[in-house]
Order: C-alpha cells, then structure tokens, then sequence
C-alpha cells in the first residue's frame, strides 16, 4: 500500500470559550472562522493548508478511502 495516515482530528478544542474550533465550511456560518481554523491547524501538524483532506461527517455505511486522487466531492 505504502500510505498512512499521518495525523487526525477528533476534537475541537477553541482558543475561546465563544466559538468551537470548527474546521468544516457545511458547518459554520463563517467561512473566514473555518479558514482562519484550517490554517492553525495545517501549522500545528506542520502541513500546508491546501493539502489537508477532510472529509465530511456522516451517519451512513458509505466508506471512501481517501488518497491524493480522491475526488473532492467525495470528501
């Protein structure tokens, strides 16, 4: 295979107690606020930001195995 995952996320944890460290567009009202997340969070892995995959959250049996030639819509 030869790919692996080299980091996750499973909490938000804020720099403030007014707003959730929210990473997902669908989720918040404020695109600059999850740009702004994305980026502290690319820093903190050490990764460039147009490089994170995050895919969305969902309740279902659909499984996608994400690579660098996953499509978008996917995600």
């Amino acid at each position: 295979m030869g790919e692996a995952i080299d980091h996750f996320v499973t909490q938000r944890h804020s720099f403030s107690e007014d707003e959730e460290f929210n990473i997902s567009f669908s989720t918040s009202p404020d695109p600059a606020v999850v740009s702004r997340h994305r980026a502290l969070l690319a820093e903190a892995m050490g990764v460039n930001a147009n490089l994170l995959f995050l895919p969305r959250q969902v309740h279902a049996d659909h499984i996608v195995r994400v690579n660098a030639m996953t499509p978008h819509d996917l995600l």
